[in-house]
């Protein structure tokens, strides 16, 4: 019976969402293992467990003080961010946390291939041998009325909806996204507008909307953000600068069989692949508005390539890989 246990922060929201998918998940696919949730404080660590798999990200980093003394069979961790994502934090000693990590671990688990060569580059003393490529899970969504959506948010039938997602920056491009939707003018098309704005200038701009067709909701519960996802058609996701490690909300779009509208930076393309319009500059973004837009048999193909996709980020995919990955390091492979 192979005994697992993921370690991190329960105080950390976003990364123990994802956890406790997985972990339910790995609990599904077969009854004869123990698969436990552990918050970093309460561990017992006189207890051996065959995997002892950490999950960090930005805010939970202090969860690997304890990593020496763990005992367990195989240590394997999750990095959510392999940079960290504040600027305190100086490279040479994210390079110096690598060391350490380097010393106790025996697998090395991101999320994409540009994260992958992200860590190598910020830790070239890591074995390429020693990092797998796991993509976020995601929950396939199938079952769901989009017309009694839309009615039930104020929206119609006809109206083309292209969502906007996360923390609202100018520095990160949302607003860009906005002056050109709002210059272009199209016909039945609405830009939904999800997300904290964070910096005076995009407070100052979401406030003094005049346009009809952009519609800004602020911060939204994960039950919210579900809805607006699938009564949406296609997620807009334009970043000017981001490391763009992963992205949840564009594998969340693809698993509810919506395409995408993204940067070429990062991991985005990766991502996406043929689920979407990938842009180069806000040219070829304007471009790509106005294609989507106008076009209803791009619109279809591009969604039917989305579904395509989605079932590479489904948690029944992911913890698999997770479940093949832990069988192959006890068998003492890779």
């Amino acid at each position: 019976m192979m005994k697992i246990q993921h370690i991190t922060d329960k105080n950390s929201r976003g990364i123990l969402f994802y956890i406790t998918h997985l972990v339910q998940k790995l609990e599904g696919i077969d009854k004869g293992r123990i698969v436990e949730l552990r918050n970093w404080r309460e561990i017992n660590f006189f207890k051996k467990y065959d995997i002892a798999h950490f999950h960090v990200a930005n805010s939970t980093r202090f969860v690997l003080v304890t990593l020496p003394i763990f005992r367990s069979k195989v240590k394997v961790i999750t990095i959510h961010d392999v940079i960290p994502r504040t600027k305190k934090i100086p490279i040479w000693f994210t390079r110096i946390i690598y060391r350490y990590l380097d010393l106790f671990l025996d697998e090395f688990i991101v999320h994409s291939e540009f994260a992958k060569g992200l860590l190598l580059q910020v830790a070239p003393f890591i074995s390429i041998e020693r990092i797998s490529v796991i993509p976020i899970g995601c929950t396939i969504f199938e079952r769901y009325d989009i017309k009694k959506l839309r009615r039930e948010y104020g929206f119609s039938d006809d109206d083309i909806i292209l969502l906007m997602a996360g923390f609202v920056k100018k520095a990160k491009g949302q607003l860009e996204v906005i002056k050109i939707f709002r210059d272009l003018n199209l016909r039945n098309a609405k830009l939904l507008v999800v997300g904290k704005a964070v910096d005076k200038e995009s407070q100052i701009e979401l406030r003094n909307l005049s346009d009809k067709s952009i519609i800004y909701v602020g911060f939204v519960d994960d039950r919210k953000f579900i809805h607006y996802i699938e009564l949406s058609d296609i997620l807009i996701n334009y970043r000017l600068n981001s490391v763009g490690e992963s992205s949840y909300p564009m594998a969340m779009a693809i698993c509810a069989g919506k395409p995408v509208i993204c940067s070429n930076i990062g991991s985005f393309s990766e991502i996406v692949k043929n689920a979407g319009l990938i842009v180069e500059s806000t040219q070829d973004l304007k471009e790509a508005i106005i294609k989507f837009c106008s076009d209803e048999k791009i619109r279809k193909k591009l969604i039917k390539l989305a579904e395509c996709e989605r079932d590479k980020y489904s948690w029944a995919n992911i913890a698999m890989k997770h479940l093949n990955l832990y069988k192959t390091l006890l068998e003492g492979g890779k």
